[in-house]
């Protein structure tokens, strides 16, 4: 069973931002050498060349045993490169290491990138790390979300400092992964069957470097006096377990998914030759209209004439499209024929890849997918998140803009989604640091928007609340109802942190009952959205197109003491009434604020340690009208 301490969609790596930072603890296990060995063979074959990482030997929590330190520097100089450039070794400086790594990984943070952090050790190492980023500014809201880390073994957990690694699960991205000593979820890296180190080590393997790798981490493990043997490695097999890790970081799958293919792909397969073929990602939509034609754009390297393939899936493949290219650079345009249109949803899956010319995806020279792809109505049709329109009064949260695809539902300078969470399209989503709700909108600027279908309840006048943020106090923005201005430009002061908010009001919008899209849209950047909300302004009455006054249940109400100064609030009904009445008490930002009462007669009397400081609104109801009152303690 996959255990997600999270209760979020898993992220995928994306190999043209994002950072594997590999944590072995290389105590006292000699898992790590081999893990070591296979990691390296990954990083040279053309599926990860390119990739930026990092390597951590030392990375090791509250065990006892033996540190393998006079083999690793150079064993990990062949395998990654310069010492304290690729890798670092936090045995001999842990403090430095910290160091050298928090800066390499805000670099990456600061470009809009992810840090997927394979944890083949504890976790000790990455609570530091962690620390050392918020010391050096670094969000925790980024951390939450652009730290991904991910554990396969319950060993290392239970040689963690318990507090550290409690921390590192509730503050970052922590993913627990089935063990990958055994077949199950995970492929089982772990065999007494001697087969594939002889394969590896043999003069035939046409893999060079991998026979290199895997020569040393045998002869490294015959040398050293470990504390504890692996019993496999011992007997001339192989453990490499911990990059069962890597094999779900990178979302390999049924490439990889026992040894044989390991070794077949990473190991002791044929180096392709004659230049390097590659496709990106990058401009692969993240929603698409339904339709029984699809049309992909993909950018590719070939090194000579390559098949440029894209497969539309779902839980199961649904269709192919693909089209070959010459030696070269440049997009090629892939069009998928479908027998149906596909349902409106966010299940959808678009796998792509470049291959010799007729070959299979076993065959792949270099492969890349979108997930949670979204297929919209037909055409690009604009329609509400979840698909019922957000009621007024009411409150909406940022990231619940419509759907539609950008340019339709929204405008986004890019085409990346910079916080990585909630939805998969061009909108910059990221955990949110706010007392309240889960994702704000971030990166927002010039000329962005979002809309929101919305249904009004009532005509009348209402008063908009938009929870922002902003570091600099530069942030504008203003709010349109079906195309007009209703707002004019409102300035984002500086409210001390990106993840520090305040809610600007914006009085008395005349909105009419019925269906309206509401568009937040950017005047000048450099600020966050959290949520929007409007409710009933103040002296407001809600009034249905046959009414024209209150009814006479609440033209009669009197609330006392105003201002709240002393004493308990009553709210004095009419005498006669038959009605049932309700109360709500509302913050300014739409917020629901729980109230203690009881009923004297004619009387609600609400307990004065119920109601806050400052100005609430309060709401009193029977089932034919409405009356919002302005609280003022």
């Amino acid at each position: 069973m996959v255990i997600s301490v999270n209760l979020q969609a898993r992220q995928f790596f994306d190999k043209s931002k994002d950072l594997l930072l590999a944590n072995f603890d290389l105590k006292p296990d000699e898992d790590d050498i081999h893990s070591a060995a296979a990691l390296a063979s990954m990083l040279q074959h053309p599926d990860l060349a390119g990739i930026d990482y990092y390597v951590v030997a030392g990375a090791y929590g509250q065990q006892g045993g033996t540190y393998i330190t006079s083999a690793v520097p150079g064993f990990y100089n062949s395998l990654f490169g310069t010492q304290n450039q690729k890798w670092t070794d936090a045995h001999n400086n842990w403090s430095a290491s910290v160091t050298r790594v928090r800066d390499k990984v805000k670099s990456v943070l600061n470009a809009g990138g992810k840090v997927f952090v394979q944890e083949a050790g504890q976790s000790d190492f990455t609570y530091d790390l962690c620390q050392a980023l918020l010391n050096d500014g670094v969000t925790a809201a980024t951390i939450q979300s652009k730290i991904i880390v991910v554990q396969h073994s319950q060993w290392n957990e239970d040689q963690a400092t318990q507090w550290k690694l409690n921390w590192v699960k509730n503050n970052t991205d922590y993913n627990k992964i089935d063990d990958g000593n055994s077949s199950n979820s995970t492929p089982g890296y772990n065999t007494s069957n001697t087969t594939w180190m002889n394969q590896a080590k043999a003069a035939s393997n046409p893999n060079a470097a991998s026979k290199s790798y895997w020569t040393q981490a045998d002869q490294i493990c015959d040398n050293w006096n470990a504390s504890w043997e692996n019993p496999n490695i011992a007997g001339g097999g192989v453990d490499f377990s911990d990059c069962s890790e890597n094999w779900w970081i990178f979302n390999i799958g049924s490439d990889a998914d026992n040894i044989s293919k390991f070794w077949n792909r990473y190991v002791v397969n044929t180096p392709s030759s004659g230049g390097t073929d590659d496709i990106s990602c990058n401009s692969l939509p993240s929603s698409i209209a339904s339709s029984t034609t699809i049309s992909v754009s993909v950018p590719y390297i070939a090194s000579q004439s390559r098949d440029v393939v894209v497969e539309f899936w779902n839980n199961s493949w649904i269709a192919t499209g693909s089209t070959t290219v010459g030696a070269g650079s440049g997009t090629a345009t892939v069009i998928i024929n479908l027998n149906s249109a596909p349902a409106v949803g966010s299940n959808y899956i678009l796998k792509t890849s470049i291959r010799p010319v007729g070959a299979t995806w076993q065959q792949n020279l270099d492969f890349c997918q979108i997930n949670n792809l979204t297929v919209t109505n037909g055409g690009g049709n604009q329609a509400a998140y979840g698909g019922t329109p957000w009621s007024i009064p009411g409150r909406i949260e940022a990231q619940d803009y419509d759907m539609g695809g950008e340019g339709v539902a929204y405008h986004d300078t890019d085409a990346t989604n910079n916080g990585g969470q909630y939805r998969t399209d061009g909108v910059d989503i990221e955990n949110n640091g706010d007392s309240s709700g889960n994702f704000n909108i971030g990166w927002m600027n010039t000329g962005e928007w979002l809309e929101y279908t919305t249904n009004v309840n009532s005509t009348m006048n209402y008063h908009f609340y938009v929870r922002v943020s902003s570091i600099n106090g530069n942030g504008q923005f203003k709010i349109l109802v079906d195309g007009n201005d209703v707002s004019s430009t409102q300035s984002v002061p500086n409210t001390g942190g990106w993840q520090s908010y305040t809610t600007l009001t914006i009085p008395n919008v005349n909105l009419s009952s019925g269906q309206h899209v509401v568009r937040i849209e950017v005047v000048s950047g450099g600020m966050n959205l959290n949520f929007w909300s409007a409710w009933a302004s103040p002296n407001a009455r809600m009034l249905s197109e046959n009414e024209t006054k209150l009814s006479d249940e609440l033209s009669q109400v009197t609330v006392y003491p105003m201002p709240l100064t002393h004493g308990d609030l009553t709210v004095q009904l009419h005498q006669n009434s038959n009605r049932q009445t309700q109360i709500a008490l509302f913050s300014l930002d739409g917020r629901v604020l729980p109230i203690q009462y009881h009923e004297e007669n004619a009387k609600i009397i609400i307990t004065n340690a119920s109601i806050p400081k400052g100005i609430s609104l309060l709401r009193i109801g029977t089932d034919q009208n409405t009356q919002t009152i302005r609280v003022k303690k």
